[in-house]
């Protein structure tokens, strides 16, 4: 059996950075743009984005100076807010498969390692609902000012 445990969503890092970089040039940023600053691709930057446009986070415009824009102030917003906007779930299930076996612990280790999970993923989104993203802000700004 493979054993797929906890992992960080790259894609709600993403979402984090993007609304923290739109939020500080209060303008309309290109993919391209937004790519660079968070170091991966304009594929993966849309495809996020994409995902915030449909919550109501931002806003997409076309053409030459298109992009993407806030439509609401996300400082307020926190970690929690953006991981179900994405659907976000930390710890995946798939440990597994529950079988009919003779042995005891293969029998039954999938039901109880995906409650384990789902207690995981509960216990993410608590600690999440506690950080804003202008915490988030905060921090990084805090951290430049001590180097």
């Amino acid at each position: 059996m493979i054993w797929e445990g906890p992992v960080v969503k790259s894609e709600f890092c993403l979402a984090v950075h993007a609304l923290i970089y739109l939020s500080r040039s209060n303008d309309t940023v290109s993919s391209d743009e937004l790519a660079k600053n968070i170091c991966t691709n304009p594929v993966c930057v849309r495809k996020v984005m994409s995902r915030l446009k449909r919550v109501g986070l931002v806003a997409a415009s076309k053409g030459n100076t298109g992009g993407y824009s806030l439509i609401a102030d996300v400082s307020q917003y926190t970690l929690k807010d953006i991981a179900e906007a994405l659907g976000t779930r930390f710890v995946t299930k798939g440990y597994g498969k529950d079988i009919d076996s003779p042995c005891f612990e293969n029998s039954g280790m999938l039901s109880v390692m995906n409650s384990v999970f789902d207690a995981m993923n509960t216990a993410c989104m608590e600690q999440l609902a506690k950080i804003k993203i202008k915490d988030i802000k905060n921090q990084i700004s805090n951290n430049l000012r001590e180097v």
